[in-house]
């Protein structure tokens, strides 16, 4: 029997759905866009049966109508019968998609049920949640040129192939300026002694050591880490034998400059001392590394 691997792109209309099935049909998958759901067990059925054809994708998403409640179904047979598949949300913020659909004049999906544009991709953004939840990797389009979502599927086009280690971010960030859309985990650090308080303190960052000795100098501090820590080393290898292939681990403070900074900081390294895949991005004081 064919050893299939079955895609699963789904998402927000005007996200770039179309661009990653192009981009996946380019690297030899057989693409189908907008099959009803209530089809897709059949279709993989026949394809099991083919030795030509071993990889799947199929792009999914509110077009469907009525018939996209039957995805929930399609996916809960997947499991009975034990056929693995990975699911690819594309997403990206509001005014991205409100100005993508005015600049190609092209209507929403929706547009027939709801006053406006604004009004549909809210409603097919709650429609869809179920699904994102479900997901095995996001991926906002936002900032992100047509040769970077390609490069974000490539890599996981080898992850998934090769089954390598998951990529794991440590996100820092500020609460006022919104939680990061594509956090998996999220840490809320704001209960912590905070250095905006402290007069020499107040300009510096997370990453400079006298704000570290700050923060460290607290025993809430040290027992939240702790904590933290051990919540990770335990559930990183579980999402790993899940195959996620893209873990973000977010953390908080009120602005994102000083104790979700040097948490994030403190994670990095030792997540990074664990041998694993990961990187760090403080958002809010726009360093990666």
């Amino acid at each position: 029997m064919t050893d299939l691997q079955i895609l699963i792109i789904t998402g927000m209309s005007g996200a770039g759905k179309s661009l990653a099935l192009d981009f996946l049909e380019d690297r030899g998958y057989y693409c189908i866009d907008n099959l009803p759901p209530k089809l897709v067990p059949v279709f993989i059925d026949l394809c099991r049966g083919s030795d030509d054809l071993n990889k799947i994708a199929l792009g999914i998403d509110i077009r469907g109508g009525r018939f996209f409640k039957d995805m929930d179904n399609a996916l809960q047979e997947f499991k009975q019968r034990e056929i693995n598949y990975r699911i690819i949300y594309i997403e990206a913020d509001n005014e991205v998609l409100v100005r993508r659909f005015k600049e190609k004049r092209r209507l929403h999906p929706l547009n027939d049920q709801l006053n406006s544009l604004l009004d549909s991709i809210n409603a097919e953004r709650k429609e869809l949640m179920p699904l994102r939840l479900k997901s095995d990797l996001i991926i906002n389009t936002s900032g992100l040129r047509p040769p970077q979502l390609k490069g974000k599927l490539f890599s996981y086009l080898d992850v998934y192939r090769s089954g390598q280690m998951m990529d794991i971010t440590v996100m820092s960030f500020g609460f006022k300026n919104g939680i990061p859309l594509d956090a998996d985990l999220v840490f809320d650090v704001r209960f912590l002694p905070n250095p905006y308080y402290e007069p020499l303190l107040r300009n510096r960052r997370g990453i400079e050591k006298d704000v570290q000795e700050f923060i460290w100098q607290h025993p809430i501090a040290q027992d939240y880490l702790k904590k933290i820590q051990d919540l990770l080393l335990f559930s990183i290898p579980h999402y790993e034998l899940e195959g996620k292939a893209q873990l973000t681990i977010a953390i908080g403070c009120t602005g994102g400059h000083h104790r979700s900074v040097a948490f994030a900081d403190k994670i990095y390294h030792i997540l990074q001392d664990q041998q694993l895949s990961v990187s760090i991005k403080h958002r809010d004081i726009s360093i990666e590394r």
